[in-house]
């Protein structure tokens, strides 16, 4: 009853944490979309890496993960997985828009180069093993 109950309280703590992430997320993307991705550089690789964090902590919370065993290499595994199949579907989408809207409205483009893009992967999964390092953290009693 006791195992069962902490692992209850910790996929608690885990959830409000994943929608204030993605509400501050979604305010972030706001204002870059203002003028912070003109005028930050680095901005958008800051919003990768929280896009990263945000995917895994939801995949994570999905699956079964106990409090007691922790995060197992196949759970660490499909975390990956899911980040950059979502982090490469974004940078395809871009392209897309790049290519189609961006050109009619005249906006700046996306993607900039594919450097630009293996970064913002990089970023991506830098998140994922931000959102592991979660719950191997609470797994810990934290």
């Amino acid at each position: 009853m006791i195992k069962r109950i902490k692992n209850i309280n910790w996929k608690k703590k885990i959830q409000p944490i994943i929608w204030c992430l993605l509400l501050v997320i979604i305010v972030l993307h706001i204002l870059g979309m203002i003028s912070f991705y003109e005028f930050l550089s680095w901005y958008d690789i800051i919003l990768h890496g929280l896009g990263g964090l945000w995917i895994g902590l939801l995949v994570g919370s999905l699956q079964n993960i106990s409090r007691q065993t922790g995060i197992s290499l196949k759970e660490g595994f499909l975390i990956i997985a899911a980040v950059f199949a979502v982090g490469i579907l974004w940078e395809f989408l871009e392209m897309i828009f790049d290519a189609s809207l961006g050109k009619r409205w005249g906006a700046d483009p996306l993607v900039k180069s594919f450097r630009d893009s293996v970064g913002d992967l990089i970023m991506d999964l830098a998140g994922a093993g931000a959102s592991i390092a979660v719950f191997r953290f609470f797994r810990k009693g934290g």
